[in-house]
C-alpha cells in the first residue's frame, strides 16, 4: 500500500514538473493521439516518452537540442526513432558523470527500448527536476543558497541515516511551510489591492460624474448671464463667450482628439510605406505571376565587330578565360560579349593610368591675359552701349509744322549721328510729318545694326 502510495505520489510530481516547465498538454493530446496525465508511463509508451524526452532536453538546451536531433526528430521510422534513443542515452549519460547533483540513475539502452514502469518514471522524475532546477536558474534568477543541500551517505555515517533523513523531512517541512506563509500574503495583498482598485476605480467614476454635472451647471449659469447682459445692452467681451468653456476643459473631448490624429498619423506611416513599396511589390507580382520570364535580351540586331588590336594583344587572356565566340549558332553570345568588354575595359583603363594628365600650369599666365583683355573689351563695350543709348536721341514731330525740307532734317541729324552712318540714303522731299517719321525708322534701324556689327551684342540700346 505504501509502494503504491509512493509511486502515485512520484508520477503526480512528475506531472507537475512538466506542467511547471511549460508543457501544452491538450496541444501534445491534439499532435500525438495519445493522453499525456501522470498514469501515462505506467505502461510502455514510446511516443509520448519520445515528446517528453525532446521537451526537457529542449527546456534544458534548446540551441544543443536542435543540434543533436536535427537529424531524427520528429521520429517517423525505425532508423530515426534508433538515433532518437541513442542520442538520448548519450545526452543523460554525460549529465550523469559531469554533474554529480542532478541524481540522475544509470541510463541504459534498455530502458529506454521500453519506456514504461517503476525504473523509467524514476529517470524522467529525477530528469524533470534537474531541469526545472536549471531553469529557475537561468531565468528566474534562483540561487543555489536557497535551495536545502542533501547530505551525502557515506559508510562511516550508516549509523546517521535516519537521524539525516529527519533532518531533510523537517527542512523541507519549514521550506514548505515558508513557501506557503508567502503564497498566502501574496494572495491576501493582491485581493486587498483589487478591492482598493475597486474603491479608486469607484471614487473616480463618481468625480467623473460630478464634475460632468458641474461643468453643465455651469455652462447654464454661463448661458444665463449671456442672457441677462444681452437683454441689458451690455456687451460681453469676445472671448468670453460659451464656445470657451466647451473647448479646452471638456477632456473626454480632448481625449478623443488626441487618439484620432494619433490614428491618422499611423495610417500615414502605413499609406507611405505602402506607396514606398509599390515598385517592389510589382517586381514581386511579376515573379510569381511568371512576367519577368517574358521579356528577353535580343541581340540580333547588335553589329559586333571585335578589333584587330584587342585579338592581339589579348589572345593570352582570351584564351585563359575560355572566352567563347561572340556568335554561337546564329545568335548573339551575349556571355562572350560582356567578358570581350570587361577586356577593354581593362585596357583603356591600363592605357590611362600609363599616360599622365597633360600639365596646365604654363597656360596659366596666357589664359590669364586673356581673360584680363575680354574683361577689358566688355567694360569697353558696355560703356559704348551706355554712351550710344544717352547720345541718340531723336525729336519726333508730335504736331503739324509748316513744309519743311526733308533734307534739312536729315542733315541735322547727320550731325548728331555718327560719320557715315546714313550714307546710304538719297535725299527725300516732303512737306509732310509722315515722310520725316520714314527717314527716322530707316535712320534707327542702321544705327542699332552698325552698333550689333560692332559690338557683336544684340538687343543693346
Amino acid at each position: 500500500m505504501a509502494e503504491s502510495q509512493d509511486k502515485s505520489d512520484v508520477n503526480t510530481i512528475l506531472f507537475t514538473n512538466l506542467q511547471l516547465l511549460g508543457l501544452d498538454v491538450v496541444g501534445m493530446e491534439a499532435s500525438y493521439k495519445i493522453p499525456f496525465n501522470k498514469d501515462m508511463f505506467n505502461l510502455p509508451n514510446k511516443a509520448g516518452s519520445e515528446a517528453v524526452l525532446y521537451f526537457l532536453f529542449q527546456r534544458l538546451n534548446p540551441s544543443l537540442c536542435q543540434e543533436q536531433f536535427r537529424d531524427c526528430w520528429p521520429v517517423l521510422d525505425k532508423k530515426t526513432e534508433l538515433q532518437f534513443r541513442k542520442k538520448s542515452t548519450i545526452w543523460l549519460t554525460n549529465i550523469h558523470k559531469e554533474d554529480a547533483e542532478s541524481r540522475l540513475p544509470r541510463v541504459n539502452a534498455a530502458l529506454l527500448l521500453s519506456p514504461g514502469g517503476g525504473k523509467f518514471i524514476h529517470l524522467l522524475y529525477s530528469f524533470s527536476t534537474y531541469v526545472l532546477v536549471n531553469v529557475m536558474k537561468s531565468e528566474h534568477g534562483w540561487k543555489a543558497q536557497d535551495s536545502i543541500i542533501y547530505p551525502t551517505l557515506q559508510p562511516r555515517t550508516t549509523a546517521l541515516g535516519s537521524v539525516m533523513k529527519s533532518a531533510v523531512h523537517d527542512s523541507l517541512i519549514r521550506e514548505k511551510n515558508h513557501f506557503f506563509e508567502n503564497l498566502y500574503l501574496t494572495i491576501d495583498a493582491n485581493r486587498q489591492w483589487k478591492d482598493y482598485a475597486s474603491e479608486l476605480v469607484k471614487d473616480i467614476r463618481c468625480l467623473t460624474k460630478s464634475n460632468r454635472e458641474l461643468e453643465h451647471e455651469k455652462r447654464q449659469q454661463v448661458n444665463i448671464l449671456a442672457d441677462n447682459c444681452i437683454k441689458q445692452g451690455i456687451s460681453l467681451p469676445a472671448k468670453r463667450t460659451v464656445t470657451m468653456f466647451d473647448s479646452d476643459q471638456d477632456s473626454p473631448a480632448l481625449a478623443r482628439g488626441q487618439r484620432l490624429q494619433k490614428i491618422k498619423s499611423q495610417w500615414n506611416s502605413v499609406t507611405e510605406f505602402n506607396d514606398h513599396a509599390s515598385e517592389a511589390r510589382e517586381i514581386f507580382y511579376s515573379v510569381v505571376d511568371s512576367e519577368a520570364s517574358r521579356c528577353v535580351l535580343d541581340g540580333a540586331e547588335i553589329g559586333v565587330r571585335v578589333p584587330g588590336l584587342l585579338l592581339r594583344q589579348c589572345s593570352e587572356e582570351i584564351h585563359k578565360r575560355g572566352i567563347d565566340n561572340v556568335y554561337s549558332g546564329g545568335a548573339l553570345n551575349l556571355v562572350s560579349l560582356v567578358q570581350l568588354w570587361n577586356i577593354s575595359l581593362n585596357m583603356y583603363k591600363d592605357q590611362l593610368k600609363s599616360e599622365p594628365l597633360p600639365s596646365l600650369a604654363t597656360e596659366v599666365p596666357h589664359l590669364r591675359s586673356q581673360a584680363k583683355d575680354h574683361q577689358s573689351h566688355l567694360r569697353h563695350i558696355q560703356e559704348l552701349s551706355v554712351a550710344l543709348f544717352f547720345n541718340l536721341s531723336f525729336h519726333f514731330l508730335t504736331a503739324p509744322t509748316p513744309p519743311l525740307s526733308a533734307v534739312t532734317r536729315v542733315s541735322h541729324q547727320a550731325q548728331t549721328s555718327p560719320a557715315g552712318l546714313v550714307a546710304g540714303f538719297s535725299a527725300v522731299t516732303g512737306s509732310t510729318p509722315d515722310a520725316l517719321l520714314n527717314v527716322t525708322s530707316k535712320i534707327e534701324t542702321a544705327v542699332q545694326k552698325r552698333v550689333e556689327a560692332s559690338t557683336g551684342l544684340k538687343g543693346v540700346p
